[in-house]
């Protein structure tokens, strides 16, 4: 059945407001955040002990401890239930446990990782011990991009900071602020930072139409059924697009507005006079190093997102395309760090990306020619995944040993002499068998004196370091 023909509005005769009007209807991407407990100061204490008690499943299967988990919380209290606990069915369990999930998926806190272990990330841990939790939320805010693997949305166009986006937005309303209405009709459609000028112009020309002209827009967009894909997809409660960005704004506005500059005054979200330095400092050294990335695994973005360590720095992003052999996106994040000053006697762009190039087919070479370093080596994965970053290479030899091979790929030789220890360790612990030993291998095209000192300093016959040549020459060194 057809929907009933809409009556045209005045203001949609004005080209800025058909415009957006068209944009909002069929546009279905907004700031999505997950529903479950609320994200917000008064929960943080809360959200401490639940993920003290999660703490105690580490490492374990997920789905086989949910029940477990919930029965736990429940039992110190740190849950409402609905009902007595025996009457709580096994989905009921799972639901309560999601719940949890979320937050601290969402907080970088923890995570479950694709074979359904339970893990705790470095930022997890330091926000057990936390005295002032909001704190390390406010670094993870800082980092929070929209898209992640994590939100298990595809296909997203929206490429932001949400905090960042809205810090500086409010610096162009100091003394009005934005209300929570504006944040569901336009903030929450943003979809880079591109867009702030276009979401600027639209919060002061909305304001400036006559109230009742306000009032029957918000009518004709809530009254505009939900369409993908050119067919209606409206459902009881997400009727329109309007009305399924007003439902999952209160998560999203909890958790993007959880700042010691932030603070809400008769319901505009507002920077107090006296944050304005703090948060224009904020937003400048934000212009000068963020950078968003586009993680290929959820293992990738929890090892950065779930590092106290990182920041979100162009250079971090520059780092983890370089590791990811991702040329073109290396390239474009090599020119940004180099525009910045960020990095030390640079190279032009174009000789950084034909640099880059050598080395993907370096890794592509030894993907398919292991038997060039050692006889009966196999191969386990390429940029295999990890919770400290993806491995170049991880292969097996013969005495099923798991063998770690890193491509020096520029980097310097500390640098890349104590990622292959790290990744070596890591793999000792979460893969090898207690039994069986790691070895570890750098492969570059030139060997520096410094890689060379780096491996005098260990005694490990377990280490390796090898020239490669384009013809196929592979040579060991010995240090």
């Amino acid at each position: 059945m057809s929907p009933k023909p809409l009556s045209p509005i005045a203001v949609l005769k004005e080209p800025f407001w058909k415009e957006y009007f068209e944009r909002y209807v069929n546009d279905p991407f907004y700031w999505y955040q997950p529903k479950g407990f609320a994200i917000k100061e008064e929960n943080l204490a809360l959200i401490q002990k639940r993920l003290a008690l999660l703490k105690q499943f580490e490492e374990k299967n997920w789905s086989r401890v949910q029940t477990d988990y919930t029965r736990l919380l429940a039992k110190k209290n740190l849950i409402s239930l609905r009902k007595k606990l025996s009457q709580y069915s096994q989905s009921d369990y799972s639901a309560l446990a999601r719940m949890n999930k979320v937050i601290f998926t969402t907080l970088g806190l923890a995570w479950v990782d694709p074979e359904s272990n339970i893990s705790l990330t470095p930022v997890g841990k330091v926000f057990l011990q936390a005295r002032s939790p909001q704190k390390i939320v406010q670094q993870q805010l800082l980092k929070y991009q929209l898209p992640n693997p994590a939100l298990h949305v595809e296909d997203r166009d929206i490429h932001l900071f949400p905090h960042l986006f809205l810090v500086e937005l409010l610096l162009c309303f100091p003394e009005t602020g934005i209300s929570q209405e504006e944040f569901i009709l336009f903030v929450s459609r943003a979809k880079s930072i591109s867009e702030l000028p276009w979401i600027r112009e639209c919060i002061e020309n909305f304001r400036r139409l006559p109230r009742s002209t306000r009032q029957e827009l918000i009518s004709l967009l809530d009254r505009t059924p939900l369409i993908q894909d050119g067919k209606i997809t409206a459902q009881s409660r997400r009727s329109s697009m309007l009305n399924t960005v007003r439902l999952d704004a209160s998560y999203a506005l909890n958790f993007f507005t959880l700042s010691d500059c932030m603070e809400w005054e008769d319901n505009y979200l507002k920077i107090p006079r006296e944050k304005w330095g703090q948060a224009a400092d904020l937003a400048r050294t934000h212009s000068l190093k963020a950078y968003w990335v586009e993680y290929s695994h959820l293992k990738d973005w929890f090892s950065f997102y779930g590092d106290n360590q990182r920041t979100g720095s162009v250079l971090d992003a520059l780092d983890y395309y370089e590791k990811t052999s991702n040329v073109v996106q290396a390239g474009q994040a090599y020119a940004v760090a180099r525009q910045r000053g960020l990095i030390k006697e640079p190279l032009e762009v174009q000789d950084y990306v034909s640099l880059r190039i050598k080395e993907r087919m370096l890794e592509d070479f030894l993907e398919l020619n292991l038997h060039l370093l050692e006889d009966g080596l196999s191969l386990v994965g390429r940029q295999y995944p990890t919770l400290i970053g993806p491995i170049d290479l991880l292969a097996r030899d013969r005495s099923k040993r798991y063998m770690v091979i890193e491509l020096k790929k520029g980097k310097a030789a500390d640098k890349v002499f104590g990622q292959m220890q790290r990744y070596c360790g890591f793999i000792k612990k979460e893969l090898s068998p207690p039994d069986r030993d790691v070895r570890g291998a750098i492969v570059a095209r030139e060997i520096d004196r410094k890689l060379k000192y780096a491996f005098h300093a260990t005694s490990s016959k377990l280490l390796q370091l090898f020239r490669f040549e384009f013809q196929g020459k592979v040579e060991e060194i010995s240090c």
